[in-house]
């Protein structure tokens, strides 16, 4: 949401109207910052949050985003990276609760 909204926002009244291609990029790969310092999420993130950014500024509806963000991060910590997120969070979830 503030990726999309706030920023994308700012940067499209900073940049000529003409020309959205500077504030999609600038949002999208900003976004890709925010899953520093893991270098693999960023560089996945860099190339997802520069289309997502794009949708957003085409379609302006976050839920699909959303639901795409889910899926694609749990696809890629699963396949790629090998974490079962909901093993780790159940376990997470165990150790706080006692």
């Amino acid at each position: 949401t503030l990726f999309q909204f706030y920023l994308l926002g700012r940067l499209l009244a900073l940049f000529p109207k003409n020309q959205p291609i500077w504030p999609v990029l600038i949002a999208g790969l900003g976004f890709s910052l925010v899953h520093l310092p893991d270098l693999w999420t960023s560089l996945v993130t860099a190339v997802a949050g520069v289309v997502w950014t794009f949708i957003y500024y085409r379609y302006r509806y976050l839920t699909p985003l959303a639901f795409s963000h889910a899926a694609l991060g749990t696809a890629f910590y699963y396949g790629i990276c090998g974490h079962d997120l909901a093993e780790e969070w159940k376990a997470a979830v165990g150790a706080i609760g006692g």
